[in-house]
């Protein structure tokens, strides 16, 4: 009789936002060996990708944030309403403060998670080339992870620059001089119109 090799880790999290980091925390805490990984430069989920002008959360703090004693006590918003910069600031120092970055690799993102029904393990193909093999997956990338581009006839044609407020570019656009259409009036629309 065969063994196959034990799984590289007991779980893998794809996704770096308030549940993936928690979930994190929670079962290394617990004992598990466990892997994070995300697409983004840094934890914090939809807030390492919404940084359009005026985004900030529609929840006031202490209720958007971690209950973790060791993480709040050391920690003082600026405002009720934090906007993504202090969002992100956050995001860091809950991985420092639990001591979390040894388990994560971030800009590293999962292009293949098949599961292995004969070693009983999810067998993840990383876009670096690498390969992890984990007993349990979870897939903790929130609602917002993929932005819904609407449709638009002649957006393919369109020899302008535009932008989804999910994708908004790292150093900003300017926006000086330029005529502008906004579509959408969700709360990220609302935000970047004012």
């Amino acid at each position: 009789m065969s063994h196959s090799p034990p799984p590289d880790y007991d779980v893998v999290i794809v996704g770096a936002g308030f549940s993936g980091i928690y979930l994190l925390y929670k079962l290394r805490q617990a004992g598990f060996d466990v892997l994070l990984v995300d697409a983004a430069e840094q934890p914090g989920g939809i807030w390492y990708w919404n940084r359009y002008p005026g985004a900030r959360v529609d929840s006031q703090v202490p209720l958007y944030e971690f209950s973790i004693a060791e993480v709040w006590k050391s920690w003082t918003w600026s405002e009720r309403f934090p906007g993504w910069e202090e969002l992100r600031a956050y995001f860091l120092h809950v991985c420092d403060t639990l001591d979390l970055w040894p388990a994560m690799r971030m800009k590293t993102r999962v292009e293949s998670a098949p599961f292995d029904e004969v070693t009983a393990c999810w067998r993840l193909k990383l876009d670096d080339g690498g390969k992890v093999s984990a007993r349990f997956l979870l897939p903790a990338l929130g609602f917002a992870s993929k932005p819904y581009i609407p449709d638009i006839l002649g957006l393919s044609d369109f020899e302008g620059e535009w932008c989804h407020t999910a994708r908004w570019p790292q150093e900003g656009i300017d926006l000086s001089g330029r005529r502008i259409a906004l579509i959408g009036t969700g709360a990220s629309g609302v935000q970047v119109a004012q």
